[in-house]
């Protein structure tokens, strides 16, 4: 059987570096690293998030990651989390299902949010 892996890699623009950082440290509660100036790893649970820093004309613009794979981050406060991220300015984005919010970060990945 294959399995899903734990690993996900984005590209973004570097511009964006410390508005996904206020996102994914901020108010995700992952742990950051930066094992080169180029690249920033976040952990989530037991897999990691390697976001890619590359120059604007190199990034693909927010509406073509929409056509992306979307991630599923699961969080132990839902309600903390979603306010956390409307602070910061973030609403969710319009899709048909609205049993779950969905979110565009800076640089262009698009997640759900659901409870642990």
């Amino acid at each position: 059987m294959t399995k899903l892996g734990g690993n996900v890699r984005i590209t973004i623009d570097r511009k964006l570096r410390s508005d996904l950082r206020a996102v994914m440290e901020g108010v995700l509660r992952c742990e950051q690293s930066s094992p080169r100036p180029d690249i920033d790893v976040y952990r989530l649970g037991t897999g990691s998030l390697g976001a890619y820093l590359v120059d604007t004309a190199e990034a693909l613009p927010a509406a073509e990651l929409q056509k992306a794979p979307w991630l599923e981050f699961i969080v132990e406060d839902l309600a903390a989390t979603e306010q956390g991220l409307a602070r910061l300015g973030m609403a969710p984005i319009d899709y048909h299902d609205k049993a779950h919010n969905y979110y565009q970060a800076p640089g262009g990945i698009v997640f759900r949010l659901a409870s642990a």
